[in-house]
């Protein structure tokens, strides 16, 4: 890469001269074009209704989330270790980002305002790597890498799901990082090196994967700018730094939601590392028959087809990078790029379910780029004579053309898919039919939409795949209390108890379901003690909180009601109802000054309460009595 150039092209981005000034202003239009391109078409998004997975955890059922303010801000970032509200890494950034979102009109009904966010960001991302290119290829690269970037149907699922906030904000920060970092190469000014050290922080404090941009520096440091060395190794120690301390924090967070231990023998690693190399590089240069869902299979043995073209597609992709590091470096570069970079989401540990994911590639996609990038820098800037420059520049149009184009019809379709929850389920079973997870999943769509009988059918699919599914035998269980079986119902919660499943969250969640319907049929006795359970189990569960110390007020064990009350209020300061609770208890004992005092915290938080309303307004009339 020519060093006059690049500072050339560094000193237009930052407005330092008035050099090449029409080019800034071609440029940043064909930056506002390609944006726009890229945000209408992720604008069907806005009507999307589908919740994924985790989204429950991150938004349907996080209190923190509902209820914006200083005291959430607080739970999110003091909890470093162990988070409350969503289980594993610490991501507080990702948590007040959906937050301000709910603040500013978005609801469950209202699923628009989140998405509507995430599509801003990808776009402001993609227009990143446009300015990243840029700076390494030249304008017109850099314009096509973005629009590349950002039309891929990898990215689909990183924009339309809403917990993945966390991949688009780290994507984000990231790629300042590595702008900032350029820019400090060339300018040598040291406040480019640290704006880019708090990129790096907030990327980390957005989602961790982004942990190996130091090491990326060493790469760009090799190619393009050529300059690796001693010096330039130990003057990224703060970086370092940093990426240490995450991942001590990322270690100890994911250990603590759930023991983080080795998931297969060293043959079986390798193995599947293989396979995900060849499915993340194929997935990248063919995105066909995308699915947010790839389950891990049965076996993991070379007996197995997809291992075995996996090791096979491994060793091709290590022959061409030997190859054709003997003429270039942009190959070996770019791919050390995308593996590094997808690292920390391979299978060393148990984290997931899946054997691999499209939101994984988010920023991996730029290192499968880079020789992208270089090979059309080549071809725009070769040609002996004016006639092979034009051909060469029409050469470039076409490939960029074809490829966008293909993108948007590929992506489209694939993003048509999320328009509900129901119908993203339904499509990802035809990929993955034999996944118990997703008839589960599918099960809850349809009980959403009030479609109960198909969802027992699916629940009933769900723990016939998988016998030792105990989530599915609680939505069973739940499904059939619905509808009057109360025996049944009890028959499903005690297979959920009874099947060997490893995560103690389920099984806290199996004891509150079960605790609400004994409380239905009036056996409070057996209830308590399954609300206790679900306590023990998880100690932060506010909602098991909340119904045990109901039922031990129906128990008539006042003292004991008030202190699980008074425990949710310290899990949920919100919680104008935990205030009543204990107002009423307070009253039963006779002390009416002290619920008083309850019913008006209660309204000092939430003055529209009209429940707190009335209790306040009936104490003191008995005050006066």
């Amino acid at each position: 890469m020519d060093s006059g150039n690049l500072t050339n092209r560094l000193s237009v981005i930052l407005g330092l001269n008035d050099s090449e000034k029409k080019s800034s202003v071609i440029f940043l239009f064909s930056l506002f074009a390609a944006g726009l391109i890229i945000a209408i078409f992720y604008l069907p998004a806005l009507n999307s209704t589908t919740i994924f997975f985790d989204d429950d955890e991150y938004l349907v059922r996080n209190g923190l989330v509902q209820n914006p303010g200083l005291i959430s801000v607080k739970r999110f970032f003091s909890e470093v270790l162990h988070p409350s509200t969503v289980r594993g890494y610490y991501q507080p950034l990702t948590m007040v980002s959906l937050m301000t979102d709910w603040a500013l009109g978005g609801r469950l009904d209202n699923l628009s305002a989140f998405r509507r966010t995430s599509i801003l960001v990808h776009t402001a991302n993609s227009i990143l790597v446009m300015i990243l290119f840029y700076l390494l290829f030249g304008r017109w690269v850099g314009i096509i890498a973005g629009l590349l970037f950002g039309l891929h149907p990898l990215n689909v699922d990183s924009v339309v799901w809403i917990a993945e906030r966390k991949t688009l904000l780290a994507g984000f920060f990231s790629l300042w990082t590595l702008i900032l970092y350029l820019l400090y190469v060339q300018k040598k000014t040291k406040k480019f090196f640290v704006l880019g050290l708090v990129c790096y922080f907030l990327a980390m404090l957005s989602k961790p994967t982004s942990i190996m941009l130091p090491v990326l520096f060493l790469l760009l440091d090799l190619w393009p700018l050529k300059r690796l060395s001693i010096k330039t190794i130990l003057e990224k120690w703060p970086f370092y730094i940093i990426m240490i301390a995450g991942g001590v924090v990322t270690y100890t967070s994911q250990n603590r939601a759930g023991p983080v231990a080795m998931t297969a023998s060293a043959s079986e690693m390798v193995l599947l590392i293989c396979y995900d190399i060849v499915f993340y590089c194929l997935s990248a240069v063919w995105p066909v028959n995308m699915s947010a869902y790839h389950p891990m299979p049965p076996a993991v043995s070379l007996s197995e087809q997809m291992f075995l073209g996996g090791v096979a597609g491994t060793c091709l992709i290590g022959i061409i990078l030997i190859v054709s590091n003997f003429r270039t470096r942009w190959l070996v570069v770019g791919w050390l790029f995308f593996f590094l970079a997808i690292l920390p989401t391979l299978r060393f540990f148990q984290f997931t379910d899946s054997i691999a994911a499209n939101r994984y590639m988010y920023l991996p996609l730029i290192g499968l780029l880079l020789p992208a990038g270089a090979f059309l820098a080549w071809l725009l800037k070769g040609g002996a004579s004016l006639r092979q420059q034009i051909i060469r520049r029409v050469l470039v149009l076409v490939i960029a053309v074809v490829l966008c184009s293909s993108q948007i019809v590929l992506a489209g379709n694939y993003l048509s898919q999320w328009r509900s929850s129901e119908s993203l389920y339904r499509y990802l079973l035809t990929h993955s039919p034999d996944s118990a997870k997703l008839h589960n999943n599918l099960g809850d769509a349809l009980i959403k939409n009030g479609k109960k009988q198909e969802a027992i059918e699916e629940y009933k699919k769900a723990v016939i795949y998988d016998p030792n599914y105990v989530i599915a035998y609680n939505n069973l269980a739940n499904a059939m209390n619905d509808l009057g079986n109360f025996a049944e119902a009890i028959e499903y919660y005690n297979k959920a108890l009874t099947a060997k499943y490893d995560a103690s969250v389920a099984y806290n969640l199996i004891f509150y379901n079960l605790g609400i319907v004994l409380t239905e049929h009036g056996r409070n006795d057996e209830a308590a003690k399954c609300f206790a359970k679900s306590i023990e189990l998880e100690p932060r569960f506010a909602l098991a909180r909340a119904r045990y110390g109901i039922v031990l007020a129906a128990m008539h064990r006042f003292d004991e009601a008030i202190k699980e009350f008074e425990k949710v209020l310290e899990l949920e300061p919100w919680n104008t109802d935990m205030y009543c609770n204990i107002g009423v208890l307070l009253e039963e004992q006779g002390d009416i000054n002290g619920a008083i005092a309850q019913y008006r915290k209660a309204l000092s938080i939430n003055p529209g309460s009209q429940r707190a309303q009335k209790f306040l307004e009936e104490a003191l009339k008995k005050a006066k009595n």
